[in-house]
């Protein structure tokens, strides 16, 4: 195969970058294999199989005290593009609701307790907190950058010990009008699993501004079924040097798996929380 080719030739420095470790084709193919599990089209079935993890941010300010906040993530087995995630509010009563649908033309659409309907995400509203304190947006929960057009190879390198392809991708004319500093976004992609191990986000001068790293997975069963999920993601903001961790908490023991009807990850139902326990 090509990329058994390009290992034979070739070999990843233990720093640095490789940019020829992959042939053209190659890193065309692993490109294209990553993007599969990003559908973000929600079936037409009766019943959809899913999870729901109990999520936890923590902004961690450079002094301070550390900020917490909690709420649900929900998504579909063997689709990264299709997510819902819940938050509450200050007010007890009140939640916010977040549709993200990561498919050829991402889209992400938000409810808050009192809205008289969804909302749709676009422009800075994108690059918005999803959540009161905590540096964590739409744009970085959806990754709406994976499906743009412009995408150049850079080179292969280790990331957390994993061999990983590192991918340019350029902002399309659209998003460079709301946030022009944004140069290019960079993707590692994990060389075994094709899933995403690292991304950095490039403003002024072509130097990084934020940092998502993947920090440790773990194995998870559902239905008798094993999966591996990403289990702490870390965000860095490169120009405030402070960090903001997502963390999935499943309790020992604890069924995440769920049944979803295809309705609840529909902009309409944004308006009606799901239940994590049901």
């Amino acid at each position: 195969m090509g990329i058994g080719q390009a290992e034979a030739s070739t070999s990843i420095p233990v720093r640095g970058i490789n940019p020829k470790f992959l042939t053209p084709q190659d890193a065309n193919d692993t490109w294209v294999e990553f993007l599969k599990r990003f559908q973000g089209v929600v079936p037409q079935a009766p019943s959809l199989s899913g999870f729901a993890f109990k999520v936890r941010l923590e902004k961690i300010p450079r002094r301070g005290k550390v900020i917490q906040r909690e709420g649900y993530l929900f998504g579909l087995w063997g689709d990264r593009g299709i997510l819902r995630i819940q938050f509450p509010q200050r007010d007890k009563n009140a939640t916010t609701s977040v549709l993200l649908l990561n498919g050829k033309e991402p889209k992400a659409w938000r409810f808050d307790t009192g809205d008289k309907q969804p909302r749709l995400l676009q422009n800075l509203d994108l690059f918005a907190s999803l959540t009161e304190d905590v540096d964590y947006s739409a744009f970085d929960a959806l990754m709406p950058f994976v499906h743009w057009k412009n995408v150049s190879y850079r080179g292969s390198t280790r990331v957390i010990g994993r061999l990983a392809h590192l991918f340019d991708l350029y902002p399309p004319e659209e998003i460079k009008a709301v946030r022009p500093s944004l140069r290019f976004v960079r993707v590692a992609v994990d060389h075994a699993y094709k899933e995403t191990l690292r991304v950095e986000v490039f403003g002024n001068r072509n130097l990084v501004e934020r940092k998502f790293s993947v920090i440790s997975f773990k194995k998870v069963s559902s239905n008798e079924n094993p999966y591996w999920i990403v289990k702490i993601i870390d965000l860095m903001d490169l120009n405030s040097r402070e960090k903001t961790r997502l963390r999935i908490v499943i309790e020992e023991g604890e069924d995440i798996g769920r049944t979803f009807s295809t309705d609840q990850f529909s902009a309409e139902n944004l308006a009606f929380p799901l239940d994590p326990f049901e």
